[in-house]
């Protein structure tokens, strides 16, 4: 429906993470 407005979302998401030195992706096999 509101294609735009959620992709913009999702890419300011995606460029908040990158400020954040954790790695979400793989937390599981550092442990």
């Amino acid at each position: 429906m509101a294609l735009p407005f959620l992709l913009k979302h999702i890419i300011s998401f995606s460029e908040s993470l990158e400020f954040i030195p954790i790695p979400l992706e793989k937390p599981k096999r550092q442990i």
